[in-house]
């Protein structure tokens, strides 16, 4: 769950993801992950922290992870390289491919949309360097 959770903050952007943003449904089996919940693309508010919240092994700033970032998280949650590149293509594939036709979706206003076309932007591009870190890891 943190491990998917991760790589989608970091295709949106959202450098204020949290563990509070974590939550559980409690069972008479046991425990379910509840929905993400917090999920914001702050790149587009320049007055806004970009600093993130939870780093990538040592790296706290969105524009540093690169490829040894990427080992050092996946080797710190113990997930096999080839596992996170496989992800990160999967999750960078469909970002690429749903991100544009989201962002004309008939339900926004104009000014909306404005801004929804740049955080599309922004998921493109950073799919792109998923691809890339995530090979270079």
């Amino acid at each position: 769950m943190v491990f998917g959770s991760a790589l989608f903050q970091f295709l949106i952007g959202n450098c204020d993801a949290h563990c509070k943003n974590f939550s559980f449904f409690v069972l008479r089996d046991g425990i379910e992950p509840a929905p993400w919940n917090d999920l914001v693309s702050v790149m587009q508010y320049p007055e806004i922290s970009h600093e993130l919240a939870m780093g990538f092994g040592d790296v706290f700033e969105l524009k540093e992870v690169k490829g040894f970032a990427f080992a050092n998280f996946a080797q710190c949650c113990q997930i096999p390289l080839t596992l996170l590149h496989r992800e990160a293509v999967k999750v960078a594939n469909s970002a690429a491919k749903y991100a544009d036709a989201l962002a004309l979706n008939d339900e926004f206003t104009n000014e909306e949309r404005s801004l929804i076309l740049k955080s599309s932007k922004f998921v493109i591009q950073q799919a792109e360097l998923f691809r890339i870190y995530t090979k270079e890891a």
